[in-house]
């Protein structure tokens, strides 16, 4: 059968995950904590300070919780307060109260959900409320961000992770330091009470609830006691598997492992869940023991050995009635002082109907609730007219600044090429070549010759995959010009698949490492253009569709140094836009809209540009109206920048 360039790249490898992987194992074995108080005090104060700043925002205790009690249900032995109380400014939460009928004061629980898409109205969250209620404790259910009353629509439960969680790492927030403060602001709520007994308050969760009451117990020292279910592993597991946005906090790794956030919460009492028929490698029990071994010096040092623990369940993923009778009895032992810790058995409840929950008639939530769409969009906007709101900019300073926000680091070095032959393809002679990194990235070229020597290279990059394949027609037009073509694709990226998704889970991983997956794909159009440079004084042009084409420019725009851009189906604006992405989770970028927009990026390239049919990242063209923004824009920048490179649409 007659080879197509369509093919080209069949059989080419990624060892990118490998990679990932080795690093993050070599990462668990370097992060050893201190074994003894003084160094452990010190370096505490440290880590969180440090966990802080990649989080983002931290609580506001000074803002006004300005709770308000929109409806009450009468229950046997206790009422349920259906509530909503301000995390941020005009950002309020969604949640419901339990408190037992009598004086007080009680203990109380702080009880967060994992990825369930109707957030604390599930009946299986709604059973742990109320059984801890009938049993005297005062327990406070929120929505986590996203999820319950505040989804995108108000009434329709959607899942808060993937692209829409993701978003709000484009507009300088992660969803996991959202989430905490929320969190945190509920123990700001319980404390506030005079029926609680502020120095008793516990929480739990399973899943990504159980994520939640790790961190926020880690953060919050407020917190007594804290007992995650299915959810503690390793950030190295994280790295090797999957896990959601919410429990993905980038650069984490390089600061600590797993265990250090589990050590932040002694000497307060903590119980590790973990489930033995875990489908889910990050959160299986061998894991979780390397955490809790690693953590456990910590605890002995603080004479707190007792207060730490784990058990492992025979049962599969979840938070099962024998999990949650572990829970009554380790709370009664540290938050009421009553047993040794023993499970013990929990009394029927009766759920109640979703609607009985709700803070809000179905569609009529007010927008002091917003959604993560309402958030991002809202935010989003305000970033984009600071930008364009400045009278000048520094265009090397700027360049500087998307290199950091990118998270390229310093420039991919040559170290091998290795020439395969050379074969004719659809009557063209290409020169398939295989070039190497000095940090073991290896790129699959194929190069054909320019027909005329001025008028240089064009390099396009193949980065969708092993599924995608290069726009041949972009190939048709830089060989029409008599320009020589390079074709490549990445082995660092070139087969990692989650379900349909692609490159779900390895950019996480690169988040976790302190990177991001389009500043390495950026990288890799920057060391073609070092290879080419290396042969030949001629000029260079970069090409692409999609994902290819943003790393594409995101080159040009960090390095300059390039004749022509030509540019198909990229996002024409980080602006959030709901609905279902044909990007991938790469294409986005912690703090890009804080950076600026695709418009500055095209306008720092000084090159010739054409950006054929742009793009929302939900995939939808951008309209006539904000395609002449695009370009409205970009001649803006340039002229702030002091630029007078020529782009054209």
């Amino acid at each position: 059968m007659e080879r197509t360039l369509a093919d080209w790249d069949s059989g080419f490898v990624s060892h990118a995950h490998n990679q990932l992987k080795l690093e993050a194992a070599r990462m668990f074995c370097e992060r050893r904590l201190p074994a003894n108080r003084a160094e452990w005090e010190s370096w505490r104060r440290t880590l969180r300070a440090g966990l802080w700043e990649l989080l983002g925002t931290p609580p506001d205790d000074a803002l006004d919780l300005d709770m308000k009690i929109l409806r009450t249900v009468r229950m046997d032995g206790y009422r349920i307060d259906n509530l909503i109380y301000q995390s941020r400014p005009k950002f309020y939460v969604t949640a419901s109260l339990c408190v037992p009928d009598g004086a007080g004061p009680f203990p109380a629980v702080l009880s967060v959900h994992g990825h369930f898409p109707e957030g604390h109205l599930a009946e299986r969250v709604q059973a742990r409320a109320h059984t801890l209620a009938r049993n005297g404790y005062v327990v406070l259910s929120v929505d986590a961000f996203g999820a319950g009353e505040r989804a995108t629509t108000h009434g329709a439960y959607e899942y808060h992770g993937g692209h829409l969680g993701i978003s709000a790492y484009d507009v300088g927030e992660t969803l996991m330091g959202m989430q905490i403060v929320d969190n945190m602001r509920g123990v700001s709520l319980l404390c506030s009470f005079p029926w609680v007994r502020a120095d008793r308050i516990g929480v739990t969760g399973a899943s990504g609830g159980g994520n939640q009451t790790m961190w926020v117990a880690a953060m919050d020292e407020r917190i007594a006691a804290a007992m995650p279910v299915v959810s503690v592993g390793t950030f190295e597991a994280y790295v090797a598997g999957s896990n959601c946005i919410c429990e993905t906090l980038p650069g984490a790794v390089l600061l600590t492992e797993m265990a250090g956030i589990l050590a932040l919460i002694a000497p307060r009492a903590l119980k590790i869940c973990n489930a033995l028929l875990d489908d889910n490698p990050s959160f299986h029990p061998t894991q979780m023991l390397r955490s809790f071994a690693a953590a456990r010096p910590v605890y002995q040092a603080l004479e707190a050995d007792e207060r730490l623990t784990c058990q492992v369940f025979n049962l599969p993923h979840g938070y099962w009635p024998e999990v949650r009778e572990a829970l009554y009895g380790w709370f009664d032992r540290w938050l009421k002082g009553v047993g040794d810790g023993s499970p013990r058995p929990q009394k029927p409840v009766r759920t109640l109907p979703m609607e009985k929950l709700m803070c809000f008639r179905k569609g009529k939530r007010p927008p002091i609730v917003p959604s993560i769409s309402d958030f991002c969009r809202k935010r989003g906007e305000e970033l984009i007219a600071a930008s364009r709101a400045q009278k000048s900019m520094n265009a090397a300073a700027r360049r500087k600044e998307l290199r950091r926000v990118l998270r390229m680091g310093e420039a991919l070095i040559l170290k091998n090429v290795r020439d395969l032959g050379s074969e004719n393809i659809e009557g063209r002679m290409w020169q398939r070549t295989v070039v190497t990194a000095l940090t073991g990235e290896h790129f699959l070229l194929m190069l054909t010759a320019p027909q005329d020597a001025k008028a240089g290279y064009t390099i396009i990059p193949k980065v969708e995959g092993k599924t995608g394949s290069p726009d041949l027609a972009l190939v048709d037009e830089a060989l029409a010009r008599r320009q020589g073509v390079l074709l490549f694709t990445e082995g660092s990226f070139g087969d990692l698949v989650h379900g349909t998704e692609i490159h779900h889970d390895s950019s996480r991983a690169y988040l976790w490492l302190g990177k991001t997956f389009m500043g390495e794909r950026a990288r890799g159009v920057e060391l073609m253009a070092t290879f080419l440079r290396q042969r030949s004084k001629a000029p260079l042009s970069l090409a692409g569709k999609g994902e290819g084409a943003l790393a594409a420019l995101f080159c040009a725009a960090v390095n300059g140094g390039f004749a022509r851009l030509d540019l198909i189906g990229i996002p024409g604006t980080y602006l959030h836009r709901t609905g279902k992405s044909p990007f991938s989770l790469g294409v986005h970028i912690p703090g890009f809209l804080g950076w600026g927009d695709v418009a500055l990026a095209a306008a720092l390239t000084q090159a010739e540009v054409t950006i054929t049919r742009p793009l929302h990242l939900d995939g939808t063209p951008l309209s006539r109206q904000a395609t002449e923004q695009l370009w409205s824009d970009v001649a803006h920048f340039r002229k702030v920048c002091g630029l007078r490179a020529v782009s054209r649409k």
